[in-house]
């Protein structure tokens, strides 16, 4: 039982060499679905902007927003020490990136209306309170930026069945996700659908 609980947790919160195995998986397994995400921002590729990434686990999507993004100023948080060393190995050839340790459920060291775009991919399901979260994105988010939100487990059936191996703090549906998206203060929500699956990425900006 105590190996079973150590694989899900590594999910949440990778640790050890596990954590590193766990996280070099993702980034492979993930990446597919991630580029196509951040393909949906229409936002001209050549301006120099500020990018935040939320949870930035193996630091896999940190490479992608910066091939679409080549002027970017890349920051990325994530509350694992693990995450934090493997993703500085998978960025070690970018220049103008800033990572550390946080924690979007808690109050995130950065000034007010700083960031262009701000993204979070496959980490919502860990956030513990949703509320904070939402609100210090909004917070560090410039009027009228972008806030994508990238999610590959959309349906309460898929979530449940993820629930058996993965500790999941939140398992929310399209529907759910959409309506705290406009109640944070976020306008024009688009959902965009990946073929026929339940992947979903929202793309939100701030009123």
């Amino acid at each position: 039982m105590k190996i079973i609980d150590e694989v899900r947790d590594n999910v949440r919160f990778p640790k050890g060499e596990d954590g590193v195995k766990t996280l070099k998986r993702m980034n492979e397994v993930h990446n597919k679905s991630a580029i196509w995400a951040i393909n949906r921002v229409n936002i001209c590729e050549n301006l120099d902007i500020e990018i935040l990434d939320i949870g930035f686990g193996g630091g896999q999507n940190l490479l992608n927003l910066r091939d679409k993004f080549k002027n970017s100023k890349l920051y990325g948080i994530d509350y694992s020490p693990t995450s934090l060393d493997v993703a500085k190995e998978t960025t070690k050839n970018l220049k103008n990136i800033y990572l550390k340790i946080g924690d979007v459920s808690k109050k995130i060291e950065f000034d007010e209306n700083k960031f262009d775009i701000i993204t979070a991919f496959e980490t919502l399901y860990f956030w513990e309170n949703l509320n904070v979260a939402f609100s210090e994105i909004k917070r560090v988010l410039k009027p009228d930026g972008v806030f994508l939100l990238h999610l590959e487990g959309t349906t309460k059936k898929t979530l449940d069945e993820w629930s058996n191996g993965v500790n999941l703090k939140n398992k929310l549906n399209e529907n759910e996700i959409y309506e705290l998206l406009k109640q944070n203060g976020f306008k024009k929500v688009e959902i965009y659908a990946l073929d026929s699956s339940e992947i979903r990425t929202f793309i939100a900006k701030k009123q």
